[in-house]
């Protein structure tokens, strides 16, 4: 993709996703996290979950996904089912419903 990146090693097995600083980043406690520290508005956002990186990467990169007909329809209709695996990981926190929405 071309992008700059810096790799922080988390250490699963010595339980370092249940510090407070990585719980920040994803309170759900799973790799992998990433902070994009130039994203919408020029603000850092983090993102977890495989899927919705992906999808956000290649977005913000216009690469890897269909650019028209059917294939990106197709591709288009991921989005939905990433907010929705996020939101309910989320709810099942017990962040409420509400705060949890990422469609938007």
């Amino acid at each position: 993709m071309g992008l700059p990146y810096t790799v922080y090693p988390v250490d699963v097995f010595g339980e370092e996703q249940f510090k407070p600083e990585f719980l920040r980043l994803n309170p759900v406690a799973k790799v992998p996290v990433i902070t994009d520290h130039d994203g919408p508005g020029g603000k850092p956002y983090t993102l977890f979950e495989s899927g919705a990186i992906l999808l956000y990467l290649a977005e913000k990169t216009g690469q890897f996904l269909p650019k028209a007909d059917a294939q990106a329809a197709q591709a288009a209709r991921l989005r939905p089912e990433v907010a929705r695996d996020q939101q309910t990981a989320l709810v099942g926190l017990g962040v409420p419903e509400s705060s949890a929405d990422l469609r938007a």
